[in-house]
């Protein structure tokens, strides 16, 4: 019998800023050579690592912690969730989201650390993203510059969707989705190893780009820009977290359609949709609260691979 894929969890984060046409996200492009994703246009992110859930970590996040509703069966996982998500972001993006006890501005404040001594800080994010230096000992770092403890700032991740890598995949993630303001005043700045490319656009933008062959979209991402053009009309920045903090998040775990219709190259079918079978769900591996019910948000019920690109429906 074969032996079942080991599900991970993953976290990735949606930096957004109001740009001058409205909302903005950054994307990044992963390097041609990766074994994962190669090519396809991302948000910051990645799985979630065994230093992630360090005991030394406990106090690193911003006070008061509470695990969000649905994020993680217990509190310890949550935690390592919401780091690997505030650890990501820096390895990938050279922006740090955290928080200075007596700072009357965050951002300005980090923004003027790393410009300052901007080597540094390059030196201590690769030293991360390769595993050669702890995250308590990068914040030990900070806090002696700034003169003041710093913590990772949880409250900032505001949690948006949950996506799980179908049972026909090689490799599965249980991915969680966060939605975070980008620091003012920090710069964007590719790690030229996984990530090579960056870009602020707008979630038609990204998608119109994606539909004219100039950028690869994943499935889930192109779902996700989808939901997002709800809210990427000028001043729509402080609707969308408003919308967060009352969504309900529930996994999406794709379905293969069994035999996809002609013309169709393959068919990924979402909770929602009349050909979704509920009792296919790999609840175990996926982790479901029980009770909770499978349910896409922005309303897309399937993904059809046509002429080589997908494309979102509804039905």
């Amino acid at each position: 019998m074969e032996e079942a894929v080991k599900v991970r969890d993953a976290a990735t984060v949606m930096l957004v800023r109001e740009g001058a046409q409205g909302l903005e996200v950054l994307l990044m492009r992963r390097a041609s050579g990766h074994a994962f994703m190669a090519d396809r246009w991302v948000f910051p992110g990645g799985r979630v690592d065994a230093r992630d859930a360090d005991a030394a970590l406990e106090g690193a996040l911003s006070q008061p912690f509470e695990a969000a509703e649905g994020l993680a069966d217990d509190e310890d996982a949550a935690r390592a969730i919401l780091i690997a998500a505030l650890r990501e972001v820096f390895e990938e993006t050279g922006m740090m989201l955290a928080t200075l006890a007596d700072a009357a501005d965050d951002d300005a404040s980090l923004a003027a650390i790393f410009g300052a001594e901007p080597e540094r800080w390059q030196r201590w994010r690769r030293k991360l993203d390769t595993g050669s230096a702890s995250m308590v000992a990068f914040l030990n770092a900070l806090e002696e510059v700034a003169g003041q403890p710093v913590r990772l700032n949880a409250a900032g991740l505001h949690y948006y969707a949950r996506w799980i890598t179908p049972d026909f995949e090689s490799r599965r993630y249980d991915t969680r989705f966060f939605v975070a303001r980008a620091p003012a005043g920090q710069t964007v700045q590719v790690d030229a190893r996984e990530l090579v490319e960056s870009r602020w656009i707008g979630p038609t933008e990204a998608i119109e780009a994606y539909r004219k062959g100039a950028i690869l979209l994943a499935p889930p991402t192109l779902c996700v820009l989808e939901d997002l053009r709800r809210f990427e009309a000028p001043g729509d920045l402080a609707r969308l977290f408003a919308d967060i903090e009352k969504a309900s998040i529930d996994p999406v775990l794709p379905q293969l359609l069994d035999k996809a219709p002609e013309g169709d190259e393959a068919v990924l079918v979402l909770p929602g949709d009349a050909a979704y079978r509920e009792e296919r769900v790999d609840v175990e591996a996926a982790r479901c609260p029980p009770g909770r019910t499978l349910q896409e948000r922005s309303g897309v019920t399937r993904v059809v691979r046509r002429d080589g690109q997908w494309w979102t429906e509804r039905r």
